[in-house]
């Protein structure tokens, strides 16, 4: 019997599925996305940055959603500058700027085939 282990060697913290809930909306054209994060902020510097990313394959868009203490969301949710020809992933990092740390968590590989629904 193999037992498969991921080590964790970078020190981030892994952000749980619980805390990110996003959908995407492509009523409009090009297609938009709606993002909820209830972050653990117990392990996160206050004043990290919250960053979501919709990509796919070389294409990716960034969104600055503020900081852990004070999370914002951005005017514009439209992803127009996305390869839409495939399935749109997501990923969200916390990066901590303060202290030249760098990423602190992430939660990645959140990604819709179709308009709503997750694959």
């Amino acid at each position: 019997m193999q037992i498969s282990r991921q080590i964790n060697h970078t020190g981030r913290r892994h952000i749980k599925r619980s805390e990110v809930q996003i959908e995407l909306i492509g009523r409009k054209d090009p297609p938009e996305f709606r993002a909820s994060l209830k972050l653990d902020t117990s392990q996160l510097p206050s004043n990290a940055d919250v960053y979501v990313e919709a990509y796919y394959k070389n294409t990716s868009q960034r969104f600055n959603f503020g900081t852990v203490a004070a999370p914002i969301e951005p005017d514009s949710l439209s992803l127009d500058k996305l390869d839409l020809s495939g399935p749109t992933l997501f990923r969200v990092k916390v990066v901590d700027n303060a202290e030249k740390v760098g990423r602190f968590g992430s939660f990645g590989r959140r990604y819709f085939t179709k308009i709503g629904r997750r694959g």
